[in-house]
């Protein structure tokens, strides 16, 4: 049997780019196993199968091997690989926390056969919705849910702080950018708004570049924000970030 093809989907910028939403819509294909967010350590728990009988072994080869082996059907296996999760939170210089960063998801795109980048346009919507959910406690929305009530209180978003988190989200981009340059990488792009548009379009062409046949795709996530309703101050927001990050929709 020939040996599944190897991917990982990475977020370019910054959370809430839709790649949970993105990684549950490739594992709906029959022929693929895509897993969520694995070296999370707020996400472990969940893959607690997966991740116990490596013990602290975190190199590509045993932990895709251990991904085909839970998935046999599959002949395309993978995971999302986040940057900013990554780090060493207990490294006293921030730079050597995105060193050790750098280096496993070096590694990662090193080894794998394909990269999914997903990112977003509007980034200022992007950290709107993070800054929400991480308030409400509700970070996603399983179809046929109802909204908690909880998720109508409003917040106000600190624009220096903001500002700050948007431009490092760009640097990062430029990080990985140029680290898939200069591994060649094969690698496919995804846009989150065009994701929403044509949700079967973008999907055919992402199962063609895993060389997968044509599926049906579903999804047990749906859309929690369609407006920024939620933001107290989102004038001030719109005249400060928007016209270089993004603007926010009322």
């Amino acid at each position: 049997m020939t040996s599944p093809r190897n991917f990982v989907v990475l977020p370019r910028t910054i959370g809430r780019c839709g790649s949970t939403w993105l990684c549950d819509l490739i594992d709906s294909h029959p022929q693929a196993s895509c897993l969520g967010e694995l070296f999370n350590p707020g996400t472990a728990q969940a893959f607690r199968e997966i991740l116990e009988p490596l013990g602290d072994e975190r190199a590509p080869p045993p932990v895709f091997a251990q991904i085909a082996g839970a998935a046999p059907q599959a002949h395309a296996v993978g995971f999302k690989i986040f940057r900013e999760t990554l780090r060493d939170r207990e490294a006293t210089d921030p730079s050597r926390g995105l060193d050790q960063a750098d280096r496993i998801l070096r590694q990662y795109l090193g080894f794998v056969d394909f990269v999914v980048l997903i990112d977003r346009k509007n980034l200022t919507e992007a950290l709107a919705s993070e800054l929400h959910v991480r308030a409400t406690k509700r970070w996603h929305l399983r179809e046929g849910a109802e909204l908690p009530d909880t998720f109508d209180d409003s917040i106000t978003i600190d624009l220096p702080s903001a500002a700050r988190r948007l431009r490092n989200a760009q640097q990062t981009g430029d990080v990985i950018s140029g680290m898939l340059s200069e591994l060649g990488t094969p690698t496919t792009t995804v846009l989150y708004e065009d994701l929403m548009a044509d949700t079967q379009k973008v999907m055919d062409g992402v199962f063609d570049a895993l060389q997968l046949g044509p599926a049906p795709v579903k999804s047990q996530f749906r859309k929690m924000h369609h407006d920024a309703s939620f933001v107290a101050n989102l004038d001030e927001v719109n005249r400060v970030l928007g016209p270089e990050f993004g603007m926010l929709r009322r």
